[in-house]
This record gives C-alpha cells, sequence and structure tokens, in this order.
C-alpha cells in the first residue's frame, strides 16, 4: 500500500521525467538519494545545466503552524520533526559545493549552478504564506533561481527550474557531474573490492562482535588495522539497518573511510554517515535551529583554539541536555581517537540512543595534537562507561617488514613506555621497502624532494607503478608548498593534489583537504597531520623539526603510512635536523 508521500512522489517523478527530460534529455534523476546522512527527495543532475535538488512536504495550514523555525501539530501542539526546508536545502546547497563538489566551490558564483526546490501539497498562495513564517525566508525572494517553490497540484517547470531555457551553464562541466555521481551512486568496480580485505582472525572477530557494554575502546600499533576493524563494524551494523555515525579531528580522513567501508560492501554507505567533529557540531546546532557565533581574536590563536575545542563543545552539550529534539545514532564510531578530548566524547554521547554503542580506535604513539591521550581515557573513562580494558592489537599487517625495526627503534628512543605500541608481526612477510635516509640543510632541501619524487615518477613510468600512489609528505606548511611548486614546474604535465595553506587568509585550504582522495590521477602532496590515518605505498616525507615531543610524535606518524605492496614500496626521509642526522645508521 502507497504512502501519500509515496504518491506525491510518484507525481513528482512523472513530471520530472515527461518535462525535465523533454526540455533536455541529458537530465539524470535521482529518487531518494542517500547523500552522507542526507536525503534529498530528488536530485537531478545535467553535465550542462546544473544541479537540481527536490524537497517535498506534506503540511499544510490547517494541520500545523509554524513557531520559532519549528513544525507544529496543531491538535497535539507538539513539535513534528521536520527541519526547517530553507535551512536543509541551504545547509546541502554548501555541502555540494564544499564536500561532495569541492572543485565547483572554488569557482566564483557557485551557487548559481545548484538550485534549491520545495514542493508543497498546498496552492501556490498558501504555501508562500507558510513559508514566510521562516526566519530566513527572504533568501527565496532575493534568490529567486536558487531557491524556488513548486506545488503538487500545479507543477510547472517554470517554477521549478526557472534556468531550464537558458544557455549551458558557464559554471557546471562533464568532470564535475561525474565527481557527483560517485557520491549519488556506486561505480561497478567497487564490487570487486569486497574481496581483496584479507584480516587475522582476531580483527574479524571484533568486528562482528558486539562490545560487552555500550563502549570499547581499541589501541594498537601502526598497521594492526583499527581503521579496519571500525570501518568493518560499521558496515556490520549498517546491514541491520542501525544508523552508524562514523567521526575523526582529521578533515582529510573522511573520504579514506568513506572508501574503506565500500571496499566492505558497496551498499553499507547507504546507512553510514562520515563527518569530521566540528562539522558535526556545525551540523548538529544547525539542526537544533542554534547559530553559532564565531568570536574574532585577533593574533590570538590560543584563544581562538580554546573557544573551538571546549568553548564550543560545552555549549553544544547544554543545548542537547534541554531538548529531546535531536539526531540519534544506533552506533558512534570514532577514528583516530587520539586526537579527541575527554570534552568531545562527552558531546557526542549525546547523541547515541539509549541501546547505542560507540567505539574509540586510537595509536597513543601518534598522539601529534598532544591530547594526552591516556589521561582522559584510561581510568577517567569509568565514569563514562568504559571500565573495561583496552582491546590492543600489535600485528601489524600493513607496515614492510623491514621498515618495523626502524619504528621500533623510534619509540623506544623518544616515547615514554606507557604510550609505546611495539609492532610486531606473526607473518613471514617477504614484500621489501627501499628505504632511503638524507640529510640536507632547509635551503637543499627543497630541491633535494622534488628530485626524489622525479625519481619515483620516473620509476613508475619505467616500471609500471602508478604515479597516483605516490604522497608527499612535511611537518612544514611553506616549505611543502614550495616543493610542490618546483614539481609543478619542473614537469608541467604532472597533476599534484595539494593541501597547503596559499597565506593566512587562504580560504579554499578546507575545500582542499576534503576533495583530497586517493582515487584522484594525482602526486598526493599533503602535511604529515591530514595523512594521519592514511597510507601509501611510495612516500617522501620532509622533516625540518624534531625538538619537541609533538615533533617527534609527527615525525613518528609519517613514517607509519607507508604500506607493503608486492612489488616493494619505497620510503624516503629527508631530514634538516641536527637531532636526527644518520639516525638510520645509527
Amino acid at each position: 500500500m502507497q504512502t501519500t508521500k509515496t504518491k506525491a512522489l510518484d507525481q513528482i517523478e512523472q513530471f520530472l521525467n515527461q518535462d525535465l527530460l523533454y526540455s533536455n534529455s541529458n537530465w539524470e534523476i535521482y529518487r531518494e538519494p542517500f547523500l552522507n546522512g542526507d536525503r534529498p527527495d530528488f536530485v537531478c543532475l545535467n553535465p550542462s545545466k546544473g544541479i537540481l535538488i527536490i524537497r517535498y512536504l506534506n503540511f499544510s495550514q490547517g494541520n500545523y503552524d509554524i513557531e520559532k523555525d519549528k513544525f507544529i501539530d496543531i491538535k497535539t501542539n507538539e513539535i513534528v520533526n521536520i527541519q526547517n526546508p530553507i535551512s536543509y536545502l541551504e545547509r546541502l546547497q554548501n555541502s555540494i559545493k564544499e564536500l561532495y563538489l569541492p572543485r565547483l566551490g572554488e569557482k566564483a558564483f557557485a551557487f548559481r549552478a545548484i538550485t534549491s526546490c520545495v514542493i508543497f501539497n498546498e496552492d501556490r498562495e498558501k504555501s508562500i504564506d507558510l513559508l514566510s513564517h521562516f526566519s530566513n525566508f527572504n533568501k527565496f525572494i532575493d534568490k529567486k533561481n536558487q531557491f524556488t517553490l513548486g506545488c503538487l497540484n500545479s507543477l510547472q517547470l517554470t517554477d521549478i527550474f526557472p534556468n531550464y531555457k537558458h544557455d549551458l551553464s558557464k559554471l557546471m562541466t562533464e568532470e564535475l557531474a561525474m565527481d557527483f555521481r560517485n557520491w549519488l551512486y556506486k561505480p561497478d568496480f567497487e564490487e570487486d573490492q569486497q574481496t581483496t580485505i584479507s584480516l587475522p582472525k582476531r580483527q574479524w572477530d571484533l568486528i562482528h562482535t558486539p562490545p560487552k557494554s555500550k563502549f570499547r575502546r581499541i589501541k594498537g600499533s601502526a598497521g594492526s588495522g583499527k581503521s579496519f576493524v571500525l570501518c568493518g563494524r560499521a558496515v556490520e551494523l549498517a546491514k541491520e539497518s542501525k544508523k552508524v555515525l562514523i567521526v575523526t579531528y582529521n578533515i582529510t580522513l573522511i573520504n579514506y573511510l568513506r572508501e574503506l567501508c565500500d571496499r566492505f560492501h558497496s551498499n553499507a554507505q547507504n546507512y553510514i554517515e562520515f563527518i569530521h567533529f566540528h562539522e558535526w557540531m556545525s551540523k548538529t546546532f544547525a539542526f537544533l535551529g542554534i547559530p553559532i557565533k564565531y568570536p574574532k581574536f585577533e593574533d590570538q590563536e590560543e584563544k581562538t583554539k580554546n573557544y573551538l575545542e571546549k568553548e564550543l563543545p560545552n555549549q553544544l552539550i547544554q543545548a542537547l541536555e534541554k531538548t529531546s529534539f535531536v539526531e540519534k545514532y544506533d552506533a558512534i564510531l570514532v577514528d583516530e581517537g587520539q586526537d579527541f578530548n575527554r570534552q568531545w566524547w562527552n558531546t557526542l554521547q549525546q547523541s547515541l540512543t539509549e541501546n547505542g554503542e560507540m567505539l574509540l580506535v586510537a595509536d597513543t604513539a601518534q598522539d601529534i595534537y598532544i591530547r594526552q591521550l591516556n589521561s582522559w581515557i584510561d581510568d577517567p573513562m569509568k565514569n563514562l562507561g568504559m571500565a573495561n580494558r583496552w582491546t590492543e592489537l600489535n600485528d601489524s599487517f600493513r607496515i614492510p617488514n623491514n621498515v618495523k625495526p626502524l619504528l621500533n627503534k623510534f619509540q623506544n628512543e623518544f616515547f615514554e613506555s606507557k604510550n609505546i605500541n611495539l609492532i610486531v608481526s606473526k607473518q613471514d612477510d617477504l614484500m621489501h621497502c627501499q628505504v632511503k635516509w638524507i640529510d640536507a640543510d632547509i635551503d637543499s632541501s627543497i630541491q633535494q624532494c622534488m628530485e626524489e619524487l622525479i625519481i619515483l615518477v620516473k620509476e613508475d613510468q619505467n616500471q609500471k607503478r602508478s604515479f597516483t600512489d605516490l604522497t608527499f609528505l612535511t611537518d612544514n606548511q611553506s616549505v611543502g608548498l614550495n616543493v610542490v611548486e618546483k614539481l609543478r614546474a619542473a614537469d608541467k604535465s604532472l597533476k599534484v593534489a595539494d593541501t597547503f595553506k596559499r597565506n593566512e587568509k587562504d580560504r579554499n585550504q578546507k575545500i582542499r583537504k576534503i576533495a583530497f582522495t586517493k582515487l584522484n590521477a594525482t602526486v598526493k602532496a599533503t602535511t604529515i597531520h591530514s595523512f594521519k590515518g592514511w597510507e601509501s605505498r611510495m612516500i617522501v616525507i620532509l622533516i625540518t623539526r624534531a625538538k619537541t615531543p609533538k615533533d617527534l610524535s609527527v615525525i613518528y606518524t609519517g613514517l607509519t603510512r607507508i604500506k607493503q605492496h608486492p612489488l616493494g614500496s619505497f620510503l624516503t626521509i629527508i631530514n634538516t635536523t641536527e637531532r636526527l642526522k644518520n639516525y638510520q645508521e645509527k
């Protein structure tokens, strides 16, 4: 039996197939696609025209009222769990520009490529009156070609998509359309990836076994499969139709985890949301209808950091404690838990269902933000329900065997014993990694890095290794950018994707981080911070600092990003510090 909404969506879909496709046969119509946690009713894509998003609402003034941007059932006087449609579409537009199509977001007037439409079952006059009660209604009026209104009983293409007769868009391209399709449906080749995952029995047991309590914590050495366990567990819960949230601190890590989940099951992403912590806070504030006011702390980096990491999460906790109108998840899984602090964990816990589960995975040796993991997770976590011991994974199956002694030596020499998870392996692994340690001064290091990268690119051409597996990492933003610029100048045909900051007011850096993915056919260049949690077969690392515990943790993290490969791996370290001079030979 069809519901009222199903019938309405059928009617809209029929209209789109007849009128929209008739106007231009290049339109692609996606009904209720899953966009990383969002489910708009329709997304229509045309590589030469743009994007149309449709939200249908079966609400009328006769049955519902609007109070403080919330739908109120007149009969029961209860809040209806439906977001302000204008805010919903505005947020989705921003997500398309910044998350799904960052290359579009870099263009001026990118918003003109996206049209958002609310379709009501009311007639036009009543629908306008209903929308006018929302605080941001003027956006519909001011941007009539970007925010439109349709009525179910009188659907008109001119109302839904005013630009349908216009010439080809100057913003949309087939390349951008392909990027967006990767979010709208799954490519066929990813089906084969399901069979490529090989994990030890213990890791599979953790994936398939629920925790004894609501909370589980896993720590282990680099390459021991912590992220695999997290993604595998997320997929298992998704198969049970559980609502799953994966949270990271690192923006660039989102794409990697998304791709990793796809390797377990291609359809699992339809039930998994991927987000970095501060974006989740912004989304939750928006869901609650609470605007965020970011104070300006000029030249006061510590105050800004304190506001983002402490004050803002505390504000969100207070808001969540006062309402039940909050998006809940059956499972919340935190990757790279050493990047988090106790307050963030407390905040996330507010969005967990009563019988839900939480998982935290961490590597204490990679505490590059110096959160002092042990100080908030060990004994104090008993008060937060995590009284069980750590589950430890130290059998590394990702890192080449001949690299493991170097990593263990580094841990023993520079880290406190409580932070050490020494890397062991039970595998008789013959896969070899070529390790080069090069000492250089800071002035010559840029040229040295460029030359080493070029060498690996040439070797790729001669030995049929993919240059897309080549990654450049550094602990220094400005020096890293210089290396990238020199590399591009040396070989103009070489494509390089980087996340380095251009200047202090570089607003596009976040976009570059979000767009950073291993699937891009480019050499990857980024900071060690941004690459944490990732892996690569060929890595060139530039080290410029080795004084503080944080510096050393960053270096260790970079070294652990190498992965083994049947045809060999390549790890080149270019060191400019006196402390690590001739380190490999010592």
